[in-house]
């Protein structure tokens, strides 16, 4: 049963957590922050790998799926109100909305791999990767009020496309595709119709090996990653300028970018000293910030993007200048991601 604003201002409490080397500061929340948005995320507390959602303070932590799916690769839609996900075992894309109820598998093809990647801003449309052509991996979007999907990448000369992600005001997708005359991996931006299709880093009769493309919050670049070194490539004049991390791949360091904040902060993750931690730095390189020390992968900004939730084998949330760091569960959790909360007009 859903709680009202004033039933849930008796039952609310602040819990304290002792993780690691200490004890988290107690916080209470703001109101606006506490009923305006929840935490979506995956457990198997119950034997099972199921979607789970809970107020950002760690309380009334619900199960929303369950059933004999594997779920992954989960999205929220804010307009639809529904859960989107991948079926790990069968490769379908199913939804459900978030009180549990109406799963529904959207794509329904047998037999044939679908990889959920993305879903619009306005929460309309999903990209998805599908091997519908046996040889490739291409990009289609569904809308997720209709039944039919469009193919958006139809190039003879691809092996595959990856990672598709759309823009902020969704009008453009970027994308890692392999290219089958080349060794390589590089990365092509096109019009969300298909059209215009360009590449966008290095040279694409070249071997390359170019990684997870994301939109900044403001649509004016794309960061990528190369031997663990994240490229920036401003989208106004295609110039591409490089972030060299300490170390890199080649001598045991494993850099991936998580989330960008408004203010193109970048938040990632990095193996060093044999513990994977989150770390941010601005775009322009400058002021490196480790943020965890005891481990921490999966990261996302809070929707003020004040502080960040992450998980290693629970889901953890710590201030931007690394302090407070909390629990939020103690039954296990991973893939953290903010989504629109109940409130008392719901």
């Amino acid at each position: 049963m859903k709680m009202t604003l004033k039933d849930f201002s008796i039952f609310f409490v602040t819990l304290t957590f002792i993780i690691g080397c200490g004890e988290a500061t107690p916080e209470v929340l703001p109101e606006e922050e506490m009923y305006g948005t929840q935490i979506m995320f995956h457990s198997n507390r119950d034997s099972t790998n199921e979607v789970y959602i809970m107020n950002p303070d760690g309380s009334l932590q619900t199960r929303i799926t369950n059933n004999n799916i594997r779920e992954v690769d989960i999205k929220y839609s804010d307009s639809q109100s529904k859960v989107v996900f991948n079926d790990y075992r069968e490769k379908d894309i199913y939804t459900i909305s978030k009180d549990g109820e109406s799963l529904k598998n959207i794509t329904n093809t047998p037999g044939i791999t679908e990889v959920l990647s993305d879903i619009s801003t306005d929460g309309n449309s999903i990209l998805f990767t599908m091997d519908r052509d046996i040889k490739n991996f291409d990009t289609y979007v569904f809308n997720i009020n209709e039944s039919d999907v469009r193919k958006l990448v139809v190039t003879l000369d691809s092996l595959s496309c990856f990672r598709p992600e759309f823009s902020p005001n969704g009008e453009k997708i970027v994308f890692q595709t392999n290219r089958s005359n080349i060794e390589s991996s590089v990365i092509a931006i096109m019009d969300v119709n298909g059209q215009n299709f360009k590449y966008i880093s290095g040279d694409s009769t070249r071997s390359h090996f170019h990684y997870s493309p994301m939109f900044t919050p403001d649509g004016n670049y794309v960061v990528y990653r190369r031997l663990d070194n994240f490229h920036i490539v401003d989208l106004n004049n295609l110039n591409t300028t490089v972030i060299n991390l300490d170390g890199g791949r080649l001598v045991g360091k494993y850099n991936k970018l998580e989330d960008i904040s408004s203010s193109n902060v970048l938040l990632f993750s990095s193996f060093r000293n044999e513990k994977t931690n989150l770390f941010l730095i601005d775009i322009d390189g400058s002021n490196e910030f480790q943020l965890t020390n005891d481990g921490g992968f999966n990261g996302k900004f809070s929707p003020d993007e004040s502080h960040i939730i992450f998980n290693t084998h629970q889901i953890y949330r710590v201030d931007k200048d690394g302090k407070n760091l909390t629990a939020l569960t103690k039954d296990g959790g991973w893939l953290p991601q903010y989504v629109p909360g109940y409130n008392e007009n719901e």
